[in-house]
């Protein structure tokens, strides 16, 4: 793998891990006195039992070739539902606990398994863990920054948070398109 393509597939993930960061304390705090045990325990099962699904799907290769082929679609689907969710969830915190475990449960999860699946045709073996530890380590940082930047400011916006999170989203969308694409490049044809 060479460098541009490390460079693409950093840094989308470091915006997103910084942006989480910063924004997850103020959404929390804010959104977990609108809504009651029920509804978490709702949006936590929901979440729990679309992924063992979506993942059980992954272990097919006919659909695994889908949702290679489609990534580009399962990207901006995650991006918008995101972006929509995030703001019906402003007025129903429900809406955004159940809506949000839906998301991360299929798209999301789709995203990271076929860019995963994209590395993985790319490098293996000790070069493989090399990559995945300073991938980890690098949004690992960008979340200690986001931290000590929401420390620093003390507190935001809501809706700022929200915004912030959304475009996190988007930019991270873009960057692993463009990082993917570069991956396909140096492999040939998606197999």
């Amino acid at each position: 793998m060479n460098n541009r393509q490390k460079n693409w597939l950093l840094v989308g993930p470091v915006v997103f891990s910084f942006a989480l960061a910063m924004t997850v304390p103020v959404i929390q705090i804010y959104f977990m006195r609108l809504i009651n045990s029920e509804v978490l325990a709702i949006s936590n099962m929901l979440a729990m039992g679309i992924a063992a699904i979506t993942n059980t799907t992954v272990t097919k290769k006919s659909f695994l070739k889908w949702y290679d082929k489609h990534f580009t679609l399962i990207v901006i689907t995650d991006v918008i539902m995101f972006f929509v969710v995030s703001c019906a969830g402003m007025e129903l915190a429900a809406v955004r606990y159940i809506g949000m475990a839906i998301i991360n449960a299929v798209s999301t999860t789709l995203w990271m398994c076929i860019m995963r699946n994209s590395i993985n045709n790319v490098i293996n073996g000790e070069e493989l863990t090399i990559w995945q530890s300073l991938s980890n380590s690098y949004a690992m940082y960008a979340s200690l920054a986001g931290g000590i930047t929401i420390l620093y400011l003390g507190t935001m916006d809501i809706e700022l948070a929200i915004a912030i999170q959304c475009l996190a989203n988007l930019f991270m969308g873009l960057t692993d398109l463009k990082a993917r694409k570069l991956l396909i490049n140096e492999i040939g044809e998606i197999k």
